[in-house]
């Protein structure tokens, strides 16, 4: 946390000087008949002269003072009381701001300030003052008043700001609607906007306007709630690509707050993975309530600088974007399929979309899965139908992260382009990994991504693809070099991101368990052994400890 001095008090005076007489200008050669005449010019300058209004004369005598001050709840984005202090004494007016009274930065450049004098007026000084007359807050430095006789005061104004190290989320719902009118399906307007002036690294952004739903599936009915974002335009946020749809996290089972940040840094170093998102820690308010740490980042879609596959052909063999275990309410999914022997189930195609996608099209991409599927089955030819590099990718960082959650069973993405194989990714939602699920084997001592059941009531993760594959000398032996050459890559990223993300964000995280007051409970589908961890330096120790514990595992297995 730091306390950022916005606009201190300052005294400075500008001294003009001038020299008269000016150089002379020797010009060679210039002399008529004689090469070698030196002709000599004097340039003279005349001496400039500057007009400055003149300082204002201040009086002991003066009985104007502020009586009362205030960012305006006429401002745009004002949604709490301004705490301030008067020291007549000394002539200090300050100005403080912190997470409970929170003021973002779009409004302290362009305030509609509220301020009563006492037997008198004010002013304030010209620098601060924006063209359509709110004033910079960031700038303004001083504040003269004068009383009925003309006599000045003069108060210096220092305006305190805290701000913490990670980025700050603003939300504002049309007409100042509660949070809890956010429906999970249908979209709320809104303005958007990040305030990372103190941050580094990042860049704010411009108030934007768009809309806004819940997201999620069984998080969406926890008491903290994940949104989906869409932008009336493509923007770029915390320096991400230009893109309408935006996804907040809430990570409430997550008490590290950090899960899906580091598991999509080591995505981001696992090259037979086309793409990964990327999340960042994020101080979320809506209408200026503070609504905790969440992460921001990127939604999972088909387009050029996120899952670039061919997108709106209508031919059979174009570009498909797949979820296994995409169905979790009927309503919602309309189409889906198994795969012939039930190795891949409850299929849904993500692209082409359901209004858009032809009947061949369906038919082309369930008889091709059908056919990797067989030479899974048969550990020979399934190099022709799926790309090795990527499921060996794959494996690995959901086996390092042990990742149930998406093993195959629901989050589980495919993509195929055009004319070319089935890929594993892009990886989602880890929110539940590094050991904080309830599912879990307590024991980590076990292959994440092999299912052991054959139906959803004997395994989480049920016999699928990766037991077939695991049976095949040539995938292991890919496997096995695949993850010597990886392992200290993703070691020192994993590590290097925790440590970044428990810097940043633990005057944050104090902020979010203030609110979110669940230190010694068990929350949504967390793990008995993670919920005993009860405080945010031991989740952090935790998340540490089981990456090395789980890399020495799969050293001394795979």
């Amino acid at each position: 946390m730091k306390k950022r001095l916005i606009a201190a008090a300052a005294a400075c005076s500008l001294i003009l000087s001038s020299c008269g007489g000016g150089p002379e200008l020797v010009v060679q050669g210039s002399g008529e008949g004689d090469p070698s005449a030196t002709t000599t010019t004097t340039v003279t300058t005349t001496e400039a002269t500057t007009t400055t209004p003149p300082e204002p004369e201040y009086s002991d005598d003066c009985t104007a003072d502020i009586g009362y001050f205030a960012i305006s709840e006429e401002n745009r984005f004002m949604s709490a009381p301004t705490e301030y202090a008067i020291d007549g004494e000394n002539g200090v007016l300050s100005v403080n701001i912190d997470y409970d009274n929170y003021v973002d930065i779009y409004t302290l450049k362009n305030c509609i300030i509220d301020i009563s004098v006492i037997d008198g007026e004010y002013e304030v000084e010209e620098a601060a003052l924006n063209p359509d007359g709110t004033v910079d807050l960031t700038k303004l430095t001083r504040i003269v008043l004068t009383d009925s006789e003309g006599l000045h005061r003069k108060y210096n104004v220092v305006t305190d700001r805290t701000v913490y190290d990670i980025p700050i989320v603003n939300i504002y719902l049309e007409d100042m609607a509660g949070v809890y009118s956010i429906e999970r399906y249908n979209y709320t307007n809104m303005t958007f906007f990040v305030d990372a002036e103190e941050v580094e690294g990042f860049s704010s952004t411009e108030v934007l306007s768009g809309r806004i739903r819940g997201r999620g599936h069984s998080t969406w009915w926890w008491e903290k709630q994940p949104y989906r974002i869409k932008l009336d335009k493509g923007e770029s946020v915390l320096g991400l690509d230009k893109n309408k749809d935006w996804i907040l996290l809430a990570n409430y089972s997550d008490k590290s707050l950090m899960r899906n940040v580091v598991a999509y840094q080591m995505g981001h170093a696992l090259d037979g993975l086309d793409w990964t998102p990327t999340q960042y820690p994020v101080d979320l308010f809506v209408n200026g309530k503070y609504r905790g740490v969440y992460t921001l980042g990127e939604h999972m879609e088909v387009g050029k600088d996120r899952v670039d596959i061919e997108k709106d052909s209508d031919e059979a063999d174009t570009g498909y974007l797949l979820e296994i275990g995409g169905v979790i309410t009927w309503e919602e999914v309309k189409y889906y399929f198994h795969t012939d022997y039930g190795l891949a189930n409850y299929v849904v195609i993500r692209s082409p979309e359901e209004d858009v996608i032809t009947k061949e099209q369906r038919t082309f991409i369930q008889d091709y899965m059908n056919m990797a599927e067989r030479a899974i089955i048969s550990g020979s030819g399934y190099e022709e139908y799926i790309d090795v590099d990527s499921f060996c990718d794959w494996m690995i960082i959901h086996e390092l992260s042990y990742n149930l959650d998406s093993c195959f069973r629901r989050s589980c993405f495919i993509t195929k382009d055009k004319g070319g194989k089935l890929k594993m990714g892009p990886i989602w939602d880890f929110d539940l990994a590094f050991g904080n699920y309830y599912i879990d084997n307590q024991n980590y001592s076990d292959w994440v991504t092999v299912g052991y059941g054959s139906s959803y009531n004997e395994s989480y993760v049920v016999t699928n693809w990766y037991n077939y594959l695991m049976q095949s000398e040539d995938f292991r032996s890919r496997l096995r070099q695949r993850w010597y050459e990886v392992r200290d890559s993703l070691m020192d990223t994993a590590m290097s991101c925790i440590d970044l993300c428990s810097e940043k964000m633990y005057a944050s995280q104090e902020k979010n368990f203030e609110v979110w007051q669940i230190w010694g409970e068990k929350v949504g589908y967390q793990s008995d052994r993670s919920a005993e961890y009860d405080s945010f330096e031991l989740q952090v120790q935790y998340i540490r400890d089981f990456i090395e514990m789980r890399a020495k595992w799969i050293d001394e297995n795979i």
